[in-house]
């Protein structure tokens, strides 16, 4: 999977964190409003609060024979000035100061300026539009309560809106909702036939809203030591700079 395939799809994991509804399926419906609602009004961290998601994505592609895509095993890390993406597959470092991505595959680490709180608001922005689109415009095809490792789970699946399908090729998700921990606990997206991907699985494993345990809060400290030279584990990597 390309660089840009994968920003994409990071992407939509974020935008299907939030489901949508129908007015099918009274109790689903509360479910998801009541989750919704939850979730909306965290809002982005204040202070020196850290939000935490460790989740895994699996790709299922339409063509396995051309299209073989890894597994994601991705943690995110989200403060009021930061932003840490790490995965398998690639890393993003975010604050004010250092944009900062390391591909172990390539052995590179590319450093840009940091990104503004705009930018921050805007993607925001960006994802709620979304969201509200889903909410307002997507059909609830059926719902079911189902046991699943002997806890109860709301399972739903919903037909996106006409435009949503031609726009990112996505035709229905799948999502698994736990009424004891009233959590989205799995989505599984479907693509069309005109997306490489027949279906993306992601499976959220933990979801911590007050993390402690983050060692820094500057992007760069990740990647590159006091003296600015690359730590021990990227010591090996090319860097790109475009921060001029």
């Amino acid at each position: 999977m390309n660089t840009q395939a994968l920003k994409r799809n990071i992407f939509i994991a974020f935008m299907f964190l939030v489901p949508c509804f129908s007015s099918l399926g009274q109790e689903c419906k509360g479910l998801l409003l009541d989750y919704i609602d939850r979730m909306s009004g965290i809002g982005l961290p204040d202070n020196k609060k850290v939000y935490y998601l460790h989740f895994y994505t699996k790709y299922v592609p339409w063509d396995s024979k051309k299209n073989r895509l890894p597994d994601v095993d991705a943690k995110i890390y989200l403060a009021k000035d930061l932003y840490f993406y790490e995965s398998n597959l690639l890393s993003i470092y975010s604050d004010p100061q250092d944009f900062i991505c390391t591909y172990p595959g390539q052995k590179k680490i590319y450093w840009s300026k940091g990104n503004s709180a705009k930018n921050k608001e805007k993607m925001e922005a960006v994802l709620a539009k979304a969201q509200k689109e889903i909410v307002s415009k997507g059909s609830l095809l059926w719902c079911k309560d189902s046991i699943i490792n002997n806890k109860m789970y709301a399972v739903m699946s919903i037909a996106v809106p006409y435009a949503f399908e031609v726009n990112h090729k996505i035709t229905k998700v799948t999502y698994y909702y736990s009424k004891s921990e009233r959590q989205l606990k799995k989505s599984i997206i479907y693509y069309s036939r005109q997306h490489d991907i027949k279906s993306q699985t992601i499976e959220y494993e933990e979801t911590d809203f007050n993390y402690r345990n983050l060692k820094t809060q500057r992007a760069r400290d990740i990647v590159f030591d006091s003296k600015g030279q690359p730590r021990s584990k990227y010591k090996m990597y090319s860097i790109i700079d475009n921060r001029k």
